[in-house]
């Protein structure tokens, strides 16, 4: 792999990685003051997760399917 792209991934991983533990290490205090209780917050973002992962399953397979060109950056 190339150094510059190889750099690139990097920024990216980690930019993407800083806004994640951002928004959710708020989201939690957001939620608790808004009157989700501790196990509402956690089915919440439970759910949020599972949903995250079934999706990149399920776009995964369909690009491989269709041999879809990946964009990236």
């Amino acid at each position: 792999m190339r150094k510059g792209l190889y750099s690139r991934l990097f920024s990216l991983f980690f930019v993407t990685w800083a806004v994640y533990s951002i928004v959710f290490s708020q989201v939690i205090p957001f939620l608790h003051s808004v009157g989700y209780n501790e196990s509402q917050i956690s089915w919440m973002l439970t759910a949020s997760a599972l949903i995250g992962m079934m999706t990149q399953l399920l776009i995964g397979y369909w690009l491989d399917k269709y041999q879809k060109p990946k964009s990236f950056l």
